[in-house]
């Protein structure tokens, strides 16, 4: 194996670690919350039609607006787990090298006279 393919598979490899890290993150801290949540006010809207807020507040002992701004907040933070996850990534990943010249001579342009 070649230099460089050691390099591109040491980075696939740290791409996939860190994105099945960022899904197993997701799903265990906020993933299933949010999703549990949204499911919860689908079920009360098709269940109890117009006045499926109160049902949802005297069942579930919250009311929809603290529910929103709880869904907000994971949703921020999922956002931030992101941007953590990137910036882990650019570290991890060795830095490339500057562009590497040609060794052929270029030729120059120039105008018939």
């Amino acid at each position: 194996m070649t230099r460089t393919q050691i390099r591109f598979l040491r980075q696939f490899f740290a791409a996939t670690l860190i994105f099945a890290a960022v899904l197993v993150i997701f799903y265990v801290i906020a993933g299933r919350h949010i999703v549990e949540r949204m499911k919860a006010e689908t079920t009360y809207r098709q269940q109890y039609g117009a006045d499926w807020k109160e049902h949802y507040s005297e069942e579930r002992h919250i009311t929809v607006q603290e529910d929103h701004q709880k869904l907000l907040v994971a949703t921020g933070g999922l956002v931030m787990l992101v941007l953590l996850c990137y910036l882990i990534y650019v570290q991890v990943l060795p830095k490339r090298s500057g562009r590497r010249r040609s060794r052929g001579r270029r030729q120059s342009f120039s105008l018939p006279s």
